[in-house]
């Protein structure tokens, strides 16, 4: 199967590993100066334009993609935010700011530290943490500075762009604030967070852990093993689905050879006059062959996106069970989680098109004839569901609800942990049950209320006896 993609615009390096590569300071798209570097998680970095274009654009092979991959070294990298928007993409992966700083400094490589006494001495490494160039005796002291031994210094020989990258891109920052380090997890918003994160926007969540408790429920709870189950579980569907294609793909081709093989045997039959209706009818045929393959095609592509990013999950969950990063293990493992959600929400289809002919019923009346036949072409979308017989269940609480023959058609789980669920009847409540299951909070006075959900900070209550919904605020039910 093979889809076309337009990239004669982007003029690609063969490899920015080989010796040709030498000045680290050119983007392999466009061979020019870096502008507003971005580097991917395979560490490749490119002009955030030129990236963006990229992805832009091999994205339009396809209705809709979950990731790409490197232009360089071909590394399947997931998508860093809404499937549905890579134009967006580019700008969510991390600046490079190492890479901007050797691009704005003079050609000649002198030393820096030398250039700060009036000194001229040639460079032989690089410091990617002072981001300087040092000379072979300030790269010698520089290594036994107790604040500076601990530096990382590339030797210009050996520096190519595939390791240049803030030391900071390779450590476990937090998203929001790059130069702190993840050391919580708030189980409130499901998010990782680092000292700054608690004392701003989670100071009024109410459960909060440290990475290492929050990686040792993990451990304990084996949730990198559910998860990885469920992921290949969504790999194998995504892999039959795609299978299905394939075999759909040849069924249709060997049904338009049917059509073919028939139609010719016909048409040695006929004069001059049917020879014309022949072409125009295996045009026809040809042209649902072609719109068969090509949608086909399309829906391949798609899974074979959603099969990438499933592999990708699946190596970085296994990577992370052998770490002994508990930072590490809590942000992929919540990371992955959330990439299965998405690809649960991810509108996959699979197509089954068939082609058949149906005769004109005029045959006999070949000189009246104005078509052989007319072309049948159908095409049915099946949406990928995730099997909720593959989900096992099990009984979490059981309790009694207050009142005569209460009536509950559901519940919901709160961001706080807190349950919530409505009795439905003329004079209903609403009744919250905290993580113990114990009832803490009743809401009353409400005509048949049916459902109880939350959104954002507000608990909304349909209320089928006035036609309504009530708005609570979740901080003190008012």
């Amino acid at each position: 199967m093979k889809t076309k993609v337009d990239l004669s615009f982007i003029k690609m390096a063969t490899s920015l590993d080989s010796s040709s590569m030498e000045d680290v300071t050119l983007c392999s798209i466009c061979f020019e100066k870096f502008k507003s570097p971005r580097f991917l998680p395979c560490t490749h970095s490119f002009c955030h334009g030129c990236l963006s274009s990229y992805i832009v654009n091999v994205c339009k092979s396809t209705e809709f993609r979950l990731g790409f991959n490197c232009p360089l070294c071909r590394e399947y990298i997931p998508c860093p935010g809404a499937f549905d928007k890579p134009d967006a993409w580019a700008g969510l992966f991390p600046f490079n700011e190492i890479l901007e700083t050797i691009v704005k400094k003079p050609d000649g490589k002198l030393c820096d530290a030398c250039l700060r006494e009036n000194e001229s001495e040639n460079a032989i490494g690089f410091c990617l943490s002072c981001t300087e160039y040092l000379c072979k005796m300030c790269t010698k002291y520089h290594k036994r500075q107790l604040l500076s031994r601990d530096h990382t210094i590339c030797q210009l020989n050996e520096m190519k762009s595939s390791n240049i990258f803030p030391e900071s891109g390779n450590i476990h920052s937090c998203p929001k604030h790059k130069r702190e380090t993840v050391k919580f997890f708030c189980n409130d918003h499901q998010q990782s967070c680092c000292s700054v994160c608690i004392g701003t926007s989670h100071r009024k969540c109410e459960s909060i852990d440290t990475v290492e408790d929050a990686a040792k429920n993990i451990k304990q709870n084996r949730q990198l093993d559910v998860l990885l189950g469920d992921m290949k579980n969504m790999e194998k569907k995504l892999t039959k689905a795609k299978s299905e294609q394939e075999i759909n793909v040849a069924e249709i081709e060997n049904s338009v050879d049917e059509i073919i093989e028939k139609t010719e045997r016909e048409f040695k039959e006929l004069v001059d006059h049917l020879d014309i209706l022949k072409n125009k009818h295996l045009d026809e045929v040809a042209g649902a062959l072609k719109k068969g393959r090509g949608k086909l095609s399309e829906c391949t592509n798609v899974l074979t996106d959603g099969i990438q990013c499933t592999n990708y999950c699946c190596r970085n969950i296994k990577r992370v069970k052998e770490t002994e990063n508990d930072a590490e293990m809590v942000m992929t493992y919540y990371r992955v989680k959330e990439r299965l959600l998405q690809l649960k929400q991810f509108k996959c289809t699979k197509k089954q098109i068939t082609i058949s002919e149906v005769k004109s019923q005029i045959l006999k009346e070949v000189r009246n004839m104005e078509s052989f036949g007319d072309i049948e072409y159908a095409e049915s979308d099946f949406r990928i569901t995730y099997d909720v017989n593959d989900i096992a269940l099990s009984l979490v609480n059981e309790f009694s609800i207050d009142g005569e023959n209460p009536i509950v058609w559901t519940g919901h789980f709160l961001s706080n942990g807190n349950f919530v669920f409505a009795d439905y009847i003329p004079d209903g409540r609403c009744f919250i049950y905290n993580k113990d299951w114990k009832s803490t909070e009743v809401i009353d006075g409400l005509s048949y209320p049916f459902e109880a959900i939350q959104a954002g900070e507000e608990l909304l209550v349909t209320c089928d006896g006035t036609k309504s919904i009530e708005v609570f605020s979740l901080s003190d039910l008012h």
